[in-house]
């Protein structure tokens, strides 16, 4: 059986997984950037912002998430 990418967990999975969710984000803002009047150098800052601090907040996930032991 083949294990996921990040179901081995630790800090790097962690990172990982933040910089997936930041891109998911990264999206997000893309559909709020076309129907609000948002200048794109505030898009931009906010995306880089955003994925400096999924990365942070992943890693910090990833070195406390403990995963269960599978038997």
């Amino acid at each position: 059986m083949k294990r996921f990418i990040l179901a081995f967990g630790g800090v790097m999975a962690g990172i990982r997984l933040g910089i997936l969710l930041e891109i998911a984000a990264i999206g997000m803002r893309l559909a709020i950037y076309a129907v609000q009047p948002f200048p794109g150098k505030l898009i931009l800052y906010g995306s880089m912002s955003g994925l400096i601090e999924m990365i942070i907040v992943g890693a910090i996930v990833g070195a406390i998430y403990k995963p269960a032991r599978m038997s």
